[in-house]
């Protein structure tokens, strides 16, 4: 009798480990299943292959020139920053009258000098777009899609499209502005208006080829949106018709 109690007390241990292992195999993929989920959650998409250019020395103000260039250099196109400004940004100067600031809508114009560090305010996505368009030909779109959450753009991303973005110098909330006086009215234009490349995202980060830097930079994602949103969700997309 003890010889079977023996066989059965032997059988018995055998399921409970045998159940055991299931569960812990179980659990092992369930926890990889999760890991896996999490890791597609944050996927990266990201552009290679977009031209990087500093806007310093010769562009201290020259951010959205340098950004465009960078575009234009991406799809094939012989130009540089400087040739962008010279030949395609349209530029209107800045002077008080009355001790009054006074110069262009920077949605019509540039307002002052991009080789200036003084003499240089910016300008909005519309002046880009223009700029782009005559810098290109027929086959190429251009389209201001300013508007978009920041969430959407990755659309873009995804086709391989880089976006020229609005945001702030070094994703820092705006300190104040300057009052800009033009046709009968006042704009109040950031005093850290910076634009910018964007080349990826993933859930927590957006990565950018910035004129202020010499290698592609990360930041916040949140912060991002934040900087994007006090810019109006300004932003602007090139890319080849289709025939």
């Amino acid at each position: 009798m003890k010889s079977i109690y023996y066989i059965m007390l032997v059988f018995l241990i055998s399921i409970s480990n045998f159940l055991s292992n299931q569960n812990v195999t179980e659990k092992a993929l369930n926890s990889n299943f999760v890991l896996e989920e999490k890791m597609s959650q944050n996927e990266l998409t990201k552009i290679s292959g977009v031209p990087l250019i500093q806007q310093y020395p010769l562009l201290p103000n020259g951010c959205e020139a340098v950004s465009a260039a960078m575009i234009l250099q991406y799809y094939g196109f012989d130009i540089t920053a400087q040739e962008f400004v010279d030949e395609y940004l349209f530029m209107q100067p800045l002077y008080y009258e009355n001790n009054i600031l006074c110069g262009p809508d920077p949605s019509h114009a540039y307002a002052g000098n991009p080789y200036t560090v003084t003499d240089g305010l910016g300008c909005y996505a519309l002046v880009i777009v223009q700029g782009l368009k005559d810098a290109s030909d027929s086959t190429w779109n251009v389209e201001d899609i300013s508007g978009t959450a920041l969430s959407d753009l990755e659309v873009w991303l995804e086709k391989d499209i880089p976006v020229i973005l609005w945001a702030t110098l070094d994703m820092k909330d705006i300190e104040y502005y300057i009052s800009l006086y033009s046709n009968g009215q006042y704009f109040e234009y950031p005093a850290q208006e910076h634009c910018l490349v964007l080349v990826g995202m993933d859930d927590t980060h957006c990565y950018f080829n910035d004129p202020l830097y010499e290698k592609e930079i990360s930041y916040d994602r949140k912060q991002v949106e934040k900087c994007y949103e006090s810019l109006h969700r300004q932003a602007v997309v090139m890319y080849h018709k289709v025939s």
